[in-house]
């Protein structure tokens, strides 16, 4: 075995130029995997050196963390010399104050996002600027308070916001460069006179829409806020040398024992809260996509989520160790999480910040467990009292009904008996073990024990109908009828297109009788009165009617059929002059039964059959079925030991299939402060600009791909600097170690645990979504949290998609007596962003209107006149676009297309790109990676990991342990995952997993540290200068190089 390489040794400092730095760590990321250099060959297989890339990361990190602009390792430096007037003059100098967000005169109690924020980013509010003061004076070991006092009349109160520009000057020498380039063995693929050529395009790309929006807008003056009228300040009192003296950060150059108050200061009152974050995840159902079902709210602090990430995932409800064995397909209940992540956040703290919700199926329903009880939909499980693996047993026979309609959602009835042929109920889903053509799949449970019937009766009442049975005699016989045999049973009654009594409070057969009786019906819409019917939550729907549906609109058809056939069973029965096909078509999506109603007795006969058999059948099982496969399906259930039942279906044409219960889509809403609130789609249908049609299947896939992707929302207050992004990127790249070590010593457990602690996470593309404002001059300033949406999902079977949205809370100000160039400044800086955003996807409001003719559309509600120019076919999508920024100058294409906006705020200059599904942001669909359901979960992770959830996987699976530990317990309950036999891939070859359990580490250590582009918009101040900057870069850039692995051939990088 080889021996591993000899440790690194540290930076040296020296005269490298800062270019030749930024190239050297830009080149660890821009290289393609090319060999094995990290790896020595002998009989036992590759062998991961421990020291690289991990000791060259390392190395790079300590380099950069000696940079001037890494504001907090500077603090930490400052603090530790322990020289109070050396922390004042950092303070001073180094940390910048803004005006108050929205009480201009309110220095002295004012937070924006507190100390840490404050550090990280190097600005705050003045009360944050002087409470770090008095923090970092604490952390020295000083006495300090905040207090406050009135500024001296000779000190300008402006002159307290000043900009300060900080160089990026990492510890570093040319031959620290050359070892750590060796070390890696491989060179940069990109050149200090590429990112120089990069930068300048996009300066001048920048410029270039800036004069574009300048010379479309009608007015161009930012609002005047004028100088604070109250000049109440904060400073600190600290005890230096058993004495009390002043420290006043805010007023430049002053000196330690200087106050620059004019008269006695007293005792700061408590700061006021920094921005609150409030934040809603929920979600929408096939069955009803216009009505939102909560899932989690939680509320934030400024504090709590500055310089982190607010992550959305959903943890699917088994252990780690047997996840990774499973297929996706096999996975289908989850719980949707909200946690926050990022560099220096404890254990203890994160689980404080975490929030869960109920557990969540594919199938769309909600499932609440805890305190020996399990509810699906509200509805009870039978919870066995522990997980007993020969629960099935006492099970003589099984009988099954299979369900096809709604293809590939599959759903089981199942009735099981003893010996005796006395019902055998509360199973749960680990009891079963279920095959499709001989495939072992996983399965869900969603009942497991008889409920009380509630029928809905719906009769159609309309004129068409002159023959049949007399409807209150039926009515009142079916009822008599279900009630003997089930005293808990509840009726409703509704008429076809009429009046209703829909909720179950019909218990007698003279009720029911009386309510038919009074039953009219005023027109003959079949299918949205069935979807009507299942909105009160019935057991099962019984309609009476000739099936002549008046609905012609194909639609709005389409749409009722999708609800119909998300719902429950339908009894059919035919009467009249009957539309056959129709009423085929109702049974066939709802798996019900059809008969012809003749007369009461035999048409009661039939539909109370078919209510025994649900009564008997308490077990509802679901499943995903493979897309390929015969026209003809044959299902295989085994319970107990070995005895099985079958059943078969036909696989509906694709244009037959309804689409079964499950998540239309899933929401995030934001708001920040007192701002309006933001909702944005994850996946899934848009709640507000769906048509009455169905829920597409490609939106359901979409839900189907977040449960295995993420999303997350970065929070920055100030944006941080070039320095201290690199240390966050390091980080996140060193925190793959353990995992790393632990494939590579073929060591599952070690794995496990790695992935259960977490592996830090954060996309390259994060950092260059939150560029500093560069420039001389004036102060420039966020006026709010900066905040950027990142989604990133696969599509099983096509692609992977990668979506980020400016949030228009980022939004910028510029201080400055000329206020026409305040607002031209804070244009030009803020146009940076939209390039940002254009060079980083490949749908972006830049590209969409780069080259076009603006037209404005001023502040305010859009009247018919301000669009009447536009294309008709989308005018009434422009509409509702342009209202919902009617805040803002919008300034869109002449032409109406492409349908993308510039957003500009008329108080300040700040402006924003919208797109036409109303984010602020870009996407990127990556074709060529196909992601396939059929592979192992480790698999995914493996193909997806390095860039789209595995650091969340492994946060999540860790706070899961202590939020959703009930959730856990009663997992075997809800799926069959644990079945043996169901994670077949665990018997398949140890080298083909291990093989893809490296793909995971080889694919965290080749992602990008920082990129070109991150490079190019980080960097973009320190572009053209001579020196070690650009060789820095390269080095934490290059990508590393992996071992060519056995099987990995087909895992496409993603």
């Amino acid at each position: 075995m080889r021996r591993p390489a000899d440790p690194i040794p540290p930076a040296a400092a020296g005269a490298l130029s800062r270019r030749s730095f930024l190239v050297f760590t830009t080149a660890v990321s821009a290289l393609t995997v090319t060999g094995c250099g990290l790896f020595g060959e002998d009989g036992d297989g590759p062998v991961a050196d421990s020291d690289v890339p991990f000791g060259v990361w390392q190395q790079l990190r300590a380099s950069v963390r000696e940079s001037p602009d890494h504001v907090a390792a500077a603090a930490e430096r400052v603090v530790a010399g322990r020289d109070p007037e050396a922390i004042l003059a950092f303070v001073r100098d180094q940390i910048v104050a803004y005006p108050s967000a929205d009480r201009p005169a309110a220095l002295t109690d004012d937070t924006r996002w507190g100390v840490r924020g404050t550090l990280r980013g190097g600005a705050g509010s003045a009360r944050d600027k002087t409470e770090t003061l008095a923090e970092l004076y604490r952390r020295a070991g000083f006495q300090a308070e905040v207090v406050v006092g009135t500024l001296a009349d000779d000190v300008d109160i402006m002159s307290i916001f000043r900009p300060v520009r900080r160089p990026f000057a990492p510890k570093a020498d040319q031959g620290s460069i050359d070892r750590w380039s060796k070390a890696i063995g491989t060179a940069p693929t990109s050149t200090a006179q590429d990112r120089a050529d990069d930068v300048r395009d996009d300066v001048a790309a920048g410029k270039d829409l800036a004069r574009q929006l300048t010379e479309a807008l009608a007015s161009r003056r930012a609002a005047d806020p004028g100088p604070p009228r109250n000049r109440r300040i904060p400073l600190v009192k600290v005890v230096v040398d058993g004495r009390e003296t002043f420290a006043n950060p805010l007023v430049p150059g002053a000196k330690l024992g200087e106050s620059h108050t004019g008269d006695r200061t007293s005792r700061a009152s408590r700061a006021r809260p920094g921005i609150p974050v409030r934040v809603r995840l929920f979600a929408a159902t096939t069955a009803e996509p216009g009505v939102a079902r909560p899932l989690i709210e939680a509320e934030y602090q400024a504090d709590d989520l500055v310089g982190r990430q607010l992550m959305v995932a959903f943890r699917p409800t088994t252990e780690m160790a047997r996840l990774i064995r499973l297929r996706p397909r096999d996975v289908g209940t989850f719980i949707p999480m909200l946690a926050v992540n990022g560099p220096g956040l404890d254990a203890e703290t994160a689980k404080g910040l975490a929030h869960s919700g109920p557990a969540i199926t594919l199938d769309g329903q909600v499932i609440e467990a805890g305190d020996g009880a399990v509810l699906v939909d509200g509805e009870p499980l039978e919870v066995p009292a522990e997980d007993d693996a020969r629960a099935g047993d006492r099970v003589a026979k099984i009988e099954v009904d299979v369900a096809g309609g709604t293809f590939p959602d599959i759903s089981l009835r199942v009735s099981a008996v003893d010996s005796a042929g006395k019902p055998v109920t509360g199973l749960p889903a680990s009891a079963f073990g279920l095959a499709e053509e001989r495939t072992k799949l996983g399965l869900r449970m969603t009942a497991n024990k008889p409920r009380p019937p509630r029928v809905m009766l719906v009769l159609d009442r309309s004129g068409s109908i002159e023959t049949g049975p007399e409807p209150v005699a039926f009515a009142t016989e079916l009822a008599r009828r279900l009630f003997a045999r089930n005293p808990g049973a509840a009726m409703g009654v509704m008429a076809v297109s009429g009046t209703s009594r829909g909720t179950f409070t019909l218990r007698t057969p003279p009720a029911v009788g009386a309510a038919v009786g009074r039953l009219s019906s005023f027109g003959s819409n079949i299918w949205e009165s069935l979807a009507r019917a299942n909105e009160s939550g019935p057991t099962v729907i019984v309609i009476a009617s000739d099936f002549q549906d008046q609905e012609t609109r194909a639609e709005r058809l389409a749409g009722l059929r999708a609800r119909v056939g998300a719902g429950v069973p339908v009894v059919a029965i035919g009467i009249g002059d009957v539309n056959a096909a129709t009423q085929a078509q109702i049974v066939r999506s709802t798996g019900g039964v059809a008969t012809q109603g003749s007369d009461v007795d035999r048409t009661v006969a039939a539909t109370d059959a078919f209510l025994r058999r649900q009564e008997i059948q308490p077990y509802r099982l679901r499943y995903r079925a493979p897309l390929d496969g015969p026209a003809e399906r044959t299902v295989s259930l085994t319970v107990g030991k070995g005895v099985t039942a079958t059943a078969t279906y036909e696989v509906p044409a694709e244009a037959e299939r309804a689409t079964g219960s499950a998540f239309a889509g899933i929401y995030l809403a934001v708001r920040v402060g007192d701002e309006r609130e933001v909702v944005r789609v994850l996946a899934g249908v848009d709640r507000d600009r769906a048509g009455a049609g169905p829920v597409p299947a490609a939106a359901v896939e979409e839900v189907r791909g977040l449960m295995f992707g993420t999303a997350l929302v970065s929070f920055e207050g100030a944006a941080p600097s070039l320095g201290t992004w690199l240390d966050d990127l390091l980080t996140a790249r060193i925190g793959a170690k353990p995992y790393w070590e632990a494939v590579f010593a073929e060591d599952e457990p070690r794995m496990v645990a790695a992935l259960e602690a977490g592996l830090p996470f954060l996309p390259s593309i994060v950092p260059a979504l939150h560029p500093p404002m560069s420039g001389d001059g004036d102060l420039t300033f966020e006026t709010t949290l900066r905040a950027v949406l990142h989604v990133d999902r696969p599509h099983f079977g096509t692609s992977r998609v990668r979506h980020a949205d400016v949030l228009p809370y980022t939004r910028w100000s510029t201080l400055g007596a000329d206020r026409v160039g305040a607002f031209d400044r804070t244009l030009e800086r803020s146009a940076e962003l939209a390039v940002a955003e254009g060079v980083a996807f490949k749908t972006s409001t830049w590209g969409a209107l780069k080259g076009k003719r603006l037209t404005l559309v001023p502040k305010g509600s859009v009247g018919s006149d301000r669009i009447a120019a536009l294309p008709e076919a989308t005018r009434a999508q422009w509409r509702a676009l342009l209202d919902d920024w009617n805040d803002y100058d919008r300034l869109l294409p002449a032409d109406g297309a492409p349908v993308a906006f510039w957003a500009v705020d008329p108080d300040t200059g700040s402006v924003l790109g919208v797109l036409a599904d109303g984010s602020g942001g870009g996407t990127s669909n990556d074709v060529e990676c196909q992601i396939s359901m059929e592979k192992a979960f480790l698999s995914l992770l493996a193909i997806a990991g390095g860039s789209l959830g595995m650091g969340a996987v492994g946060v999540f699976v860790a706070l899961a342990k202590a939020i959703s530990a009930q959730m856990l317990r009663y997992a075997h309950v809800i799926e069959n995952l644990d079945k043996p036999g169901v994670a077949e891939l665990a018997q398949q070859s140890s080298e083909a997993f291990w093989d893809e359990a490296k793909g995971i580490g080889c694919d965290v250590i080749k992602s990008k540290v920082l990129d070109r582009l991150g490079a190019r918009v980080l960097g973009k101040d320190h572009a053209g200068t001579a020196g070690y900057v650009d060789g820095w870069l390269d080095v934490a850039g290059m990508a590393m190089p992996c071992p060519p692995l056995t099987s990995m051939g087909d895992m496409p990088s993603c």
